[in-house]
């Protein structure tokens, strides 16, 4: 047992901050001669610990902005916040809170039901686990911070159930009306909730699941039973992938092999299964021809100046390794000629409408898919980054990223072609074209170095962007440089806010751009401008970053919330700027927040003392 006052004079501190610290703890007294005991003394030495512990960060600077970004995101798709007992009782939640704080309005609320209240209480009063009571008094006086100052809400009465029973009655009733957000340690609550966006029964708003992380940020939660949802068949990883990225190039001659023929039309050539006839030609291409086959796949017989030991080689690492994905033409067996030389390979028979030669030339697109919206545009991207994850996945680069070797049936059938040239291990992708080629590889000689993740990110991108803008490539501008040369520069034209260098192209692409989300432009702006948080090789969004912001894009579109902001933000070309209404009913252009916000919940009084119960507020009131 000691007094406040000896307590103060072993920590070098002055008696009356002591006594504060002791009466947050909740320990009765009054004055410095007053005594705790030794489980009393614990309990204020952790909390006393925690108060002075330094903030979090991350040490990298790009980081940092991400995680920024990513809590701004969080926060600007919801409209309440709920907060659970394992978060208010994690150790960087103060950081947490100085960083969520400044981000809320009087749109977004933080909702935390009595139950979690009552179970912060009971580990406060647990003298027994001084380090978590000292969390749990932190929590609490946070609550008091976050109610004083009108930014929480506390629901409920004794007779709720417990907490987590609680979230999932809230989650599933009020998942209609309002885009909720839980903010959970509890991975068996946060598997729950989060389950509920895969019931397709109703269409409900889409629930976010994020925890507090080390650095006092939130991050998201990845399932490792998460499916692919690559389009793919159930050949899609989840195992090892087929191969590994190299950063060694092979050593196989690019030498042209010698062989006795070349067949055509009409010619029997020899496969794994047997003689087949290649029958018309489809396509012919600088590498080589394209045939239908006896067989019913497609056979690519190549041209004598590129039949070489490499992709001889590298055909034969790809077939070691059988892959299968719908809209993926993967091949499936070499083919010989007569004289058992190889000479191609067969391959699924792909069908479509070359992208370049429709989506990406404005009459085409309307002449060839004369009922797509925005919501087309949209899902084809998902379709197309859900088959290069597949790739991705299994340890392959598409390399030559570019709209003459897409295939496009509908926005859920699509064809990747020229295949043999991805990049495979030690094999490069020996092609590529300059709107596509990420600024560090700009004028290399791509069969002489292997691409990098990264660098594919940047072709990656660039697809979307163009199939956002239906065939302009980023870097095109007003009065600008070549596209290589913007490209270099990082001399992007589309602005962000304010940030915009005056160059965007005339036309309706300015348009366009206006009625893209927010989250969609900060990512494309980030990525192409030279001062974008995720410009440089090493940073640019994944595959799966962009999956994300596309399926938020996508639901925004169905739910109706984005037509009900601005209709034309339905159509392919709208022909004005979008249109805001913000929350005082004024209107604005291109200014209110990206999604509109529901009516907020009336203010309700302070519980214990006559809250109403969250069994009363699911029974239909709000």
């Amino acid at each position: 047992m000691k007094s406040i006052a000896e307590i103060a004079s072993l920590v070098h501190a002055a008696p009356s901050e002591i006594l504060r610290h002791a009466q947050r703890c909740g320990f009765s007294v009054q004055d410095p001669g007053d005594v705790l005991q030794d489980d009393q003394i614990a309990v204020l030495a952790a909390w006393l610990q925690q108060q002075m512990a330094a903030p979090t960060a991350p040490s990298d600077p790009a980081k940092e902005a991400r995680a920024q970004r990513f809590l701004q995101n969080l926060v600007r798709n919801s409209d309440l916040i709920f907060l659970d007992t394992s978060s208010l009782l994690y150790p960087t939640l103060n950081s947490f809170l100085e960083r969520l704080t400044p981000l809320l309005t009087s749109s977004v609320r933080v909702i935390v039901p009595l139950r979690v209240i009552e179970e912060v209480t009971k580990h406060r009063k647990n003298l027994s686990e001084p380090e978590r009571a000292a969390h749990a008094i932190n929590g609490y006086q946070k609550l008091v911070e976050l109610q004083n100052a009108g930014l929480l809400k506390i629901y409920g009465n004794p007779d709720d159930n417990f907490a987590d029973s609680t979230f999932q009655s809230v989650f599933i009733k009020k998942r209609t009306a309002y885009r909720m957000t839980l903010l959970t340690q509890d991975v068996q609550l946060a598997k729950t909730i989060d389950g509920f966006n895969e019931d397709v029964s109703v269409r409900a708003k889409h629930i976010q699941v994020a925890k507090l992380n080390r650095f006092g940020y939130a991050s998201s939660y990845i399932w490792k039973d998460d499916k692919d949802a690559a389009g793919a068949s159930p050949a899609a990883p989840k195992h090892e992938p087929a191969f590994r990225l190299k950063t060694q190039m092979t050593n196989v001659p690019d030498t042209i092999l010698r062989v006795r023929e070349i067949p055509g039309p009409g010619s029997r050539v020899l496969s794994p299964d047997g003689p087949i006839q290649l029958l018309e030609k489809i396509s012919d291409g600088a590498e080589g021809i394209i045939y239908k086959t006896s067989s019913g796949m497609a056979a690519k017989i190549y041209r004598p100046d590129h039949l070489t030991a490499r992709q001889e080689a590298k055909l034969r690492r790809m077939l070691s390794h059988p892959l299968q994905c719908e809209g993926i033409c993967y091949p499936t067996a070499p083919v010989l000629n007569l004289s058992g030389e190889f000479v191609g390979f067969l391959m699924p028979l792909a069908s479509g409408h070359e992208l370049q030669r429709s989506l990406f030339i404005k009459p085409l697109f309307l002449q060839t898919f004369p009922g797509w919206k925005k919501r087309d545009c949209v899902e084809l991207c998902l379709t197309l980054l859900k088959k290069i994850r597949f790739l991705h996945q299994n340890g392959i680069l598409v390399g030559d990223l570019n709209p003459r070797n897409i295939l496009v049936k509908s926005p859920r059938e699509v064809w990747l072609v020229d295949v043999d040239s991805f990049q495979i291990e030690e094999f490069p992708c020996p092609v590529g074209t300059t709107t596509f080629t990420a600024p560090e590889i700009q004028g290399k000689n791509f069969g002489t170095f292997l691409r990098t993740t990264g660098n594919e990110d940047f072709a990656v991108a660039t697809l979307l962007f163009m199939l956002m803008l239906p065939g302009k490539p980023p870097y095109a501008q007003q009065g600008g440089e070549s596209l290589a040369d913007n490209i270099l520069a990082g001399d992007f034209s589309y602005p962000l806010g304010t940030s915009s260098n005056k160059k965007t192209p005339q036309g309706p692409w300015r348009y366009v751009w206006s009625h893209l989300t927010y989250e969609v432009k900060e990512m494309f702006y980030n990525t192409f401008r030279i001062d974008g948080t995720h410009h440089s090789e090493n940073e640019r969004y994944s595959v799966r970053e962009w999956i994300g912001a596309f399926q938020k894009y996508l639901r925004l579109l169905d739910d109706g919330t984005l037509a009900a902001r601005d209709p034309m933000s339905a159509e392919l070309f709208p022909t004005r700027f979008k249109h805001s209404t913000g929350w005082n009913g004024t209107s604005s252009r291109n200014t209110a927040p990206s999604q509109p916000r529901p009516a907020p919940i009336p203010q309700e009084p302070p519980v214990p003392n006559g809250g109403f119960s969250v069994a009363s507020w699911l029974n239909g009131g709000q």
